[in-house]
Protein backbone atom coordinates (compact mmCIF):
# COMPACT_ATOMS: atom_id res chain seq x y z
CA UNK A 1 0.00 0.00 0.00
CA UNK A 2 2.80 2.38 0.92
CA UNK A 3 4.59 1.44 -2.30
CA UNK A 4 1.52 2.37 -4.28
CA UNK A 5 1.17 5.67 -2.39
CA UNK A 6 4.80 6.54 -3.18
CA UNK A 7 4.28 5.70 -6.86
CA UNK A 8 1.16 7.82 -6.96
CA UNK A 9 3.03 10.67 -5.26
CA UNK A 10 5.87 10.44 -7.80
CA UNK A 11 3.31 10.32 -10.59
CA UNK A 12 1.68 13.47 -9.30
CA UNK A 13 5.04 15.18 -9.11
CA UNK A 14 5.77 14.29 -12.73
CA UNK A 15 2.41 15.66 -13.74
CA UNK A 16 3.13 19.05 -12.18
CA UNK A 17 4.36 21.94 -14.28
CA UNK A 18 8.18 22.30 -14.18
CA UNK A 19 8.01 25.54 -12.17
CA UNK A 20 5.93 23.98 -9.41
CA UNK A 21 8.05 20.81 -9.46
CA UNK A 22 11.28 22.74 -8.98
CA UNK A 23 9.70 24.81 -6.21
CA UNK A 24 8.60 21.68 -4.32
CA UNK A 25 12.01 20.05 -4.85
CA UNK A 26 13.70 23.25 -3.60
CA UNK A 27 11.53 23.33 -0.48
CA UNK A 28 12.26 19.66 0.15
CA UNK A 29 15.99 20.19 -0.28
CA UNK A 30 15.90 23.19 2.09
CA UNK A 31 14.01 21.11 4.65
CA UNK A 32 16.61 18.33 4.39
CA UNK A 33 19.44 20.85 4.81
CA UNK A 34 17.70 22.40 7.82
CA UNK A 35 17.23 18.98 9.40
CA UNK A 36 20.88 18.16 8.76
CA UNK A 37 22.07 21.45 10.27
CA UNK A 38 19.91 21.25 13.40
CA UNK A 39 20.11 17.54 14.15
CA UNK A 40 23.44 16.42 12.69
CA UNK A 41 25.81 19.27 11.86
CA UNK A 42 24.98 21.56 14.80
CA UNK A 43 25.90 19.03 17.55
CA UNK A 44 29.06 18.19 15.62
CA UNK A 45 29.97 21.88 15.36
CA UNK A 46 29.35 22.33 19.09
CA UNK A 47 31.61 19.34 19.82
CA UNK A 48 34.29 20.74 17.52
CA UNK A 49 34.10 24.14 19.28
CA UNK A 50 34.39 22.49 22.69
CA UNK A 51 37.34 20.40 21.52
CA UNK A 52 38.98 23.54 20.11
CA UNK A 53 38.53 25.35 23.43
CA UNK A 54 39.98 22.39 25.31
CA UNK A 55 42.90 22.26 22.88
CA UNK A 56 43.63 25.97 23.44
CA UNK A 57 43.44 25.53 27.22
CA UNK A 58 45.70 22.48 27.03
CA UNK A 59 48.18 24.41 24.91
CA UNK A 60 48.14 27.27 27.45
CA UNK A 61 48.63 24.79 30.34
CA UNK A 62 51.55 23.16 28.55
CA UNK A 63 53.15 26.57 27.97
CA UNK A 64 52.68 27.51 31.64
CA UNK A 65 54.14 24.18 32.72
CA UNK A 66 57.10 24.65 30.40
CA UNK A 67 57.70 28.20 31.67
CA UNK A 68 57.47 27.07 35.29
CA UNK A 69 59.85 24.19 34.59
CA UNK A 70 62.40 26.67 33.23
CA UNK A 71 61.90 28.90 36.28
CA UNK A 72 62.09 25.99 38.73
CA UNK A 73 65.79 26.56 39.57
CA UNK A 74 64.99 30.21 40.36
CA UNK A 75 62.00 29.17 42.48
CA UNK A 76 64.23 26.76 44.41
CA UNK A 77 66.90 29.40 44.84
CA UNK A 78 64.33 31.90 46.16
CA UNK A 79 62.92 29.27 48.51
CA UNK A 80 66.40 28.46 49.82
CA UNK A 81 67.06 32.19 50.34
CA UNK A 82 63.82 32.62 52.30
CA UNK A 83 64.60 29.55 54.40
CA UNK A 84 68.08 30.89 55.21
CA UNK A 85 66.63 34.25 56.15
CA UNK A 86 64.05 32.60 58.42
CA UNK A 87 66.78 30.45 60.00
CA UNK A 88 68.98 33.51 60.56
CA UNK A 89 66.06 35.43 62.06
CA UNK A 90 65.17 32.56 64.40
CA UNK A 91 68.81 32.33 65.51
CA UNK A 92 68.86 36.07 66.23
CA UNK A 93 65.78 35.99 68.49
CA UNK A 94 66.37 35.53 72.23
CA UNK A 95 63.76 34.95 74.89
CA UNK A 96 63.70 37.25 77.91
CA UNK A 97 65.25 34.63 80.20
CA UNK A 98 68.07 34.02 77.69
CA UNK A 99 69.63 37.50 78.06
CA UNK A 100 72.20 36.30 80.66
CA UNK A 101 73.25 33.54 78.25
CA UNK A 102 73.72 36.14 75.50
CA UNK A 103 76.01 38.15 77.82
CA UNK A 104 78.06 35.00 78.50
CA UNK A 105 78.40 34.36 74.77
CA UNK A 106 79.63 37.92 74.21
CA UNK A 107 82.17 37.53 77.05
CA UNK A 108 83.37 34.16 75.70
CA UNK A 109 83.98 35.52 72.19
CA UNK A 110 85.65 38.62 73.64
CA UNK A 111 88.15 36.44 75.52
CA UNK A 112 88.68 34.30 72.42
CA UNK A 113 89.62 37.30 70.27
CA UNK A 114 91.60 39.31 72.82
CA UNK A 115 88.94 41.91 73.60
CA UNK A 116 89.10 43.00 77.26
CA UNK A 117 85.59 43.82 78.46
CA UNK A 118 85.31 46.29 81.34
CA UNK A 119 81.52 46.53 81.40
CA UNK A 120 78.74 44.51 79.81
CA UNK A 121 75.39 45.91 80.88
CA UNK A 122 71.90 45.35 79.43
CA UNK A 123 69.98 48.60 79.11
CA UNK A 124 66.24 49.07 79.41
CA UNK A 125 64.23 47.90 76.45
CA UNK A 126 63.18 50.72 74.18
CA UNK A 127 59.61 49.40 74.42
CA UNK A 128 59.04 49.48 70.68
CA UNK A 129 57.37 46.32 69.35
CA UNK A 130 59.09 45.44 66.08
CA UNK A 131 57.08 42.35 65.17
CA UNK A 132 53.93 40.94 66.71
CA UNK A 133 52.46 37.53 65.94
CA UNK A 134 51.01 34.44 67.61
CA UNK A 135 54.38 33.60 69.19
CA UNK A 136 54.59 36.90 71.04
CA UNK A 137 56.06 40.38 70.75
CA UNK A 138 59.51 41.02 69.34
CA UNK A 139 61.30 44.07 70.73
CA UNK A 140 64.90 45.29 70.91
CA UNK A 141 67.14 45.42 73.96
CA UNK A 142 70.32 47.52 74.00
CA UNK A 143 73.49 46.15 75.57
CA UNK A 144 76.25 48.55 76.59
CA UNK A 145 79.75 47.18 75.97
CA UNK A 146 82.82 48.99 77.36
CA UNK A 147 86.00 47.28 76.26
CA UNK A 148 89.62 47.67 75.21
CA UNK A 149 90.97 46.08 72.04
CA UNK A 150 93.03 46.58 68.91
CA UNK A 151 91.31 47.28 65.59
CA UNK A 152 91.92 43.79 64.21
CA UNK A 153 90.81 42.03 67.39
CA UNK A 154 87.68 44.17 67.52
CA UNK A 155 86.90 43.42 63.88
CA UNK A 156 87.25 39.65 64.36
CA UNK A 157 85.16 39.83 67.55
CA UNK A 158 82.29 41.70 65.88
CA UNK A 159 82.46 39.48 62.81
CA UNK A 160 82.08 36.37 64.98
CA UNK A 161 79.13 37.87 66.85
CA UNK A 162 77.48 38.66 63.53
CA UNK A 163 78.13 35.17 62.13
CA UNK A 164 76.58 33.63 65.23
CA UNK A 165 73.58 36.03 64.97
CA UNK A 166 74.12 37.23 68.53
CA UNK A 167 73.07 40.82 67.92
CA UNK A 168 70.53 42.44 65.66
CA UNK A 169 72.35 45.71 64.96
CA UNK A 170 75.11 47.97 66.26
CA UNK A 171 73.48 51.16 67.37
CA UNK A 172 76.71 53.05 68.08
CA UNK A 173 80.47 52.40 68.18
CA UNK A 174 82.93 54.92 69.67
CA UNK A 175 86.67 54.26 69.55
CA UNK A 176 89.26 56.37 71.39
CA UNK A 177 92.98 56.00 72.12
CA UNK A 178 93.88 54.19 75.34
CA UNK A 179 96.45 56.15 77.34
CA UNK A 180 97.39 53.02 79.29
CA UNK A 181 98.00 50.74 76.30
CA UNK A 182 99.16 52.08 72.93
CA UNK A 183 98.22 48.87 71.09
CA UNK A 184 94.66 48.97 72.39
CA UNK A 185 91.76 51.40 72.08
CA UNK A 186 88.90 52.26 74.38
CA UNK A 187 85.68 51.05 72.80
CA UNK A 188 82.13 51.94 73.71
CA UNK A 189 79.37 50.08 71.86
CA UNK A 190 75.62 49.87 72.00
CA UNK A 191 74.45 46.66 70.37
CA UNK A 192 70.82 45.67 70.07
CA UNK A 193 69.45 42.17 70.39
CA UNK A 194 65.99 40.90 69.48
CA UNK A 195 63.95 39.74 72.46
CA UNK A 196 60.78 37.66 72.28
CA UNK A 197 58.37 38.74 75.00
CA UNK A 198 55.00 37.46 76.21
CA UNK A 199 52.22 36.03 74.09
CA UNK A 200 50.70 38.52 71.68
CA UNK A 201 47.21 39.76 72.41
CA UNK A 202 44.56 38.61 69.96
Amino acid sequence: MKKMDLQQFLGKLKALPPAQLFAILGIGAAALIALDVFFIARPQVRSIVLLNDKARQLKADIKTLSDNKQRLPQFRSNLDTVRRQMKDFDAMVHKEDEVPAVLRIISTFANEYGVKIDQLVPQKSDGVVLVKNAEGQYSSLSILVLARAGYHDLGRFLNRLQQEHVFWQLEAVDIAADAREVSRHVIKMQMKILVLGGTAQK
